[in-house]
């Protein structure tokens, strides 16, 4: 059991930290971003690619971060900003074509085969409930409390992060008070972009496999907005708890039901299956998720 519910914080914290971003844009425009997870895979592209030539792990992370971080603002300014005042399924659709234009040029500039870095920090770093946890695993979950943390304190105690809540609030009243509505989604986009580097970055590092273009689209993005939708789609502490309510569910049902002879047998999607049945049970009861107000 201890080894499910460390897995299960892993995942879930990984699921989170794009969750984060999935929430700051949805409140920001409205808009479901499908290209989030791409900005986690570019990123753990270009810490492969540093670590690669020799740049030291410090310096590779920075740098994935910063890449992640340029592609939001560049998509925030050349499609988002065109599309602005189109309906809000335009620009749902248009972020679906970023993140398969991403993949598409990931597998053009380096094709389908695998890759992989190690850790930023290799080891056991201590043994809950009599089970190894790595340093990497721990990493993802400090990463998650450092980020939560630092956006409680930045929509509570600055203004730009008032300012972002005032734009998501009522945009027009907003402007009308000399608050730039189009500057304000660049710094969400940047945020979000972010967030989506960091969980790439770090979650890819468990993959001792390797990964291929569109990894952390194709293994994290569903996950990350049933977890966003689980903690309520509007709430940033939603999904930190959505993330990690998914992720402990997930390991418990591969643990404790997918073992059962039958339904490995003829379930072996069971941890999609129980996902989404979460996701009915959790909006059947409470239809704007665990922490989410009505929009």
């Amino acid at each position: 059991m201890g080894r499910t519910i460390v897995l299960g914080l892993v995942y879930g914290s990984a699921y989170a930290l794009l969750g984060l971003g999935i929430v700051l844009i949805y409140k920001g425009s409205r808009v479901f971003n499908f290209a989030q997870a791409e900005f986690g895979t570019v990123a753990a592209f270009t810490v492969y690619l540093a670590r690669s030539n020799g740049l030291p792990y410090p310096i590779a992370i920075v740098l994935a971060l910063a890449v992640a971080v340029l592609m939001g603002l560049a998509v925030e300014r050349f499609v988002v900003q065109p599309l602005f005042d189109a309906p809000k399924v335009t620009l749902l659709v248009a972020t679906a074509g970023v993140a398969l234009g991403s993949i598409a040029l990931q597998l053009f500039l380096g094709g389908a085969k695998l890759r992989a870095y190690p850790p930023a920090i290799r080891g056991t770093a201590f043994r809950p409930f009599g089970v190894a946890t790595t340093w990497q695993q721990l990493l993802i979950v400090f990463a998650l409390v450092v980020f939560a943390v630092a956006l409680a304190a930045f929509f509570s105690r600055s203004f730009l992060g008032l300012a972002v809540l005032a734009v998501a609030q009522e945009p027009t009243a907003a402007n009308l008070s000399g608050i730039s509505v189009k500057r304000v989604s660049a710094l969400v986009w940047g945020l979000a972009a972010l967030l989506g580097g960091a969980a790439g970055v770090l979650a890819t590092a468990l993959q001792e496999s390797g990964f291929t273009p569109g990894y952390v689209t194709a293994n994290f993005l569903i996950f990350a907005f049933v977890a966003s939708v689980i903690g309520g789609i509007t709430s940033l502490p939603g999904a930190v708890v959505g993330g990690l309510v998914l992720g402990v569910a997930q390991q418990v049902t591969l643990t404790y039901v997918g073992e059962i002879g039958w339904v490995r047998d003829n379930l072996p999607g069971s941890q999609e299956i129980m996902t989404f049945v979460l996701l009915l049970v959790i909006l059947t009861f409470r239809p704007n998720g665990l922490l989410g107000k009505e929009a």
